[in-house]
Formats: C-alpha cells, sequence, structure tokens
C-alpha cells in the first residue's frame, strides 16, 4: 500500500506540474459518460452474465470504459457523431473482449482453450487442441472476437490484425511465464508492452482506419493511443505489484528490480523492494516520462481548447478512477 500511495501521489503531482487539468474537476462528467456507455449491451443480457459467473455490472464496466476510450479517440479525430458512435462501440466489445481473454489466461488458467475457439483461428496459426463444448465465458470471448474481427475485415484488417495478433500473442506467452530473477528485463518489458499498451493502439488503428484517415492522422492518433496505453500500465501494474508478486507474475516494476526479490519471490523481502523502489525514485522517472509525453502531445494538437482540456480531463479522471 505504502507503495501504491506513492506512485500515485507521484504520478498525478506531475500531471498537475505539466499544466494538465485536475483530475477531480473531470471525475463527474467522465462517470456520467462511462455510466451512459452502460445502458446497453446488445450482444449480453443479466442471464449470461450470469452463467459466466462474472458480475453483469463488471461487464458492462469494462465495456463502458472501452467506449469513452473510443470516444475519445474520436473527438481526437474529429469524427461526425455517426462514425464516433460505430467506433465507440467497436472499441467497448474490443476492450471487453481482450479482457476476457486475459481472465481465461490469468484467472482461469484456460489458455489452451482459446485455440478451440473459431473466431481466433483468423489469428493464430495453433490447430484446435481437443474438441469440447464452449463454456458461458468462451462463448461471450467468441462472439464479441467474431463481431470485432468480422468488422475488422470490412475495413483496415491487414493493418490492424497484425498488431491485434502481436499482442494476444504476449498475453498468451506471459500467462506460462512466472517471475524468474534470470529471465531478459528487455523480453519481459516488451511482452508487457505487447500486452498492456497494444490494445489502446488497436483502437486507435481502427478509428483512424475507419474513416480512412491521412498517414498524418493515423500517426497522430496511434501516438496518443501508445500514451494513453503508457498510462494505463504504469498505474495498473503499480496497483497491482503486491498481487503480482504473491501469484509470481510479471509486472513493470518487477521487471525493473528483478534480482531484489530472489526465486520464487519472497514476501519478507517485499517492504525493502519497495522501499528500494520508493528511494530510487523509481515512481517519479516513470511518471515524468509518460505525463510530460502527453501534455507535449495535447500541447502541438490543434484542437479547440474547450475540447483539449475535456479530453484530457477524461484521460485524467479515468486514470484517478483506476487508481
Amino acid at each position: 500500500m505504502k507503495w501504491q500511495q506513492h506512485f500515485f501521489t507521484v504520478f498525478f503531482n506531475e500531471w498537475m506540474q505539466a499544466g494538465l487539468p485536475h483530475p477531480q474537476h473531470y471525475t463527474a462528467a467522465y462517470i456520467d459518460a462511462r455510466v451512459h456507455s452502460f445502458n446497453a449491451i446488445p450482444f449480453v443480457d443479466e442471464e449470461h452474465a450470469d452463467a459466466t459467473g462474472i458480475p453483469y455490472h463488471q461487464l458492462r464496466s469494462v465495456y463502458g470504459f472501452g467506449k469513452v476510450i473510443g470516444e475519445l479517440l474520436c473527438d481526437w479525430l474529429q469524427l461526425p457523431g455517426e462514425h464516433t458512435k460505430h467506433v465507440a462501440c467497436w472499441c467497448g466489445r474490443f476492450n471487453l473482449g481482450i479482457s476476457l481473454f486475459d481472465y481465461v489466461c490469468d484467472e482461469l488458467k484456460q489458455k489452451e482453450a482459446l485455440q478451440n475457439l473459431d473466431a481466433f483461428q483468423v489469428l493464430f496459426s495453433h490447430d484446435k487442441v481437443y474438441h469440447k463444448p464452449l463454456n458461458a465465458v468462451e462463448e461471450l470471448l467468441n462472439t464479441l472476437a467474431a463481431s470485432v474481427l468480422t468488422q475488422l475485415k470490412n475495413n483496415s484488417f491487414e493493418l490492424v490484425a497484425p498488431v491485434m495478433r502481436s499482442m494476444f500473442e504476449a498475453e498468451y506467452l506471459l500467462a506460462d511465464k512466472r517471475y524468474e530473477p534470470t529471465t531478459g528485463k528487455a523480453e519481459i518489458k516488451k511482452l508487457l508492452y505487447l500486452k498492456s499498451v497494444e490494445p489502446f493502439k488497436v483502437m486507435a488503428l481502427y478509428a483512424g482506419t475507419y474513416t480512412k484517415k491521412t498517414k498524418h492522422q493515423l500517426a497522430s492518433v496511434c501516438k496518443l493511443g501508445e500514451l494513453m496505453g503508457n498510462c494505463y500500465c504504469l498505474i495498473d501494474d503499480a496497483c497491482d505489484l503486491m498481487e503480482d508478486v504473491k501469484n509470481e507474475r510479471w509486472n513493470l516494476f518487477l521487471a525493473e528490480l528483478m534480482p531484489s526479490l530472489g526465486s520464487p519471490p519472497q514476501p519478507e523481502k517485499f517492504a525493502a523492494f519497495t522501499e528500494q523502489l520508493i528511494n530510487d525514485k523509481y515512481a517519479y522517472s516513470f511518471a515524468k516520462t509518460e505525463v510530460y509525453q502527453i501534455a507535449k502531445l495535447f500541447n502541438k494538437t490543434v484542437l479547440p481548447e474547450e475540447k483539449k482540456n475535456k479530453m484530457i480531463g477524461f484521460i485524467g479522471a479515468s486514470l484517478w478512477q483506476w487508481a
């Protein structure tokens, strides 16, 4: 807890020092926008949610977050309302799908089952490992994947699919990789980047390719997606650090100080580990870099000031809520 509080304090102090709006100024509006996205998920009802064992409000929340991210990306591209509605819905379904993918890999420990989903045969070259009826989670994931991929084929499959494939493969590989100090730091950090940051790049790519934006516009929205993903990755890994240590899972901050905890990780060393993170100013170096980059990008954009402030305010508020 001490590390989490320290990191969040440092991160949001850097946020304000960079001249970005205080997250609390936009928290109520952000929550209203996300709750508005909860009103309907056309592909899942409460009965289906009960069958998965995942609370319906949790499914709606994950879907709603993806929709809000999609809307922000559309605002960046200044897309008309009908395009925003489509892209935001696609991003909501995509975000829920990758969360279920993660759930099957990390929580259910059944990553092999993913090879049996027809929708994922489009992305993976793996043969089906066995035949069995899909459970409720797998059925929902298969439905989401089929929907997402079908609409992707109608637009720029060749551009977006390779990024999506590398993201899923990283998640697939990390599911089996337990914390081990001798593992190469560069390898782990790359996999963590692909797993946690690439989803935002995929959503940005879809927003840009759906409306056939120029290469410059596409590069710009992808940069926004990447920087958003970096911030969410930092906050998420700061939140999950202790849990990841207990479960011997990789984490961005574990990758920075691999030898410190031993192998397997020794809980009695965790206090000293977090003190080292704090004393060595890892929070400052990570937070300052990412906040500076996102502030620089927004300072360069020609968006109207009100829209710019709302966008960065919503990003800050969602990070604040996540923390």
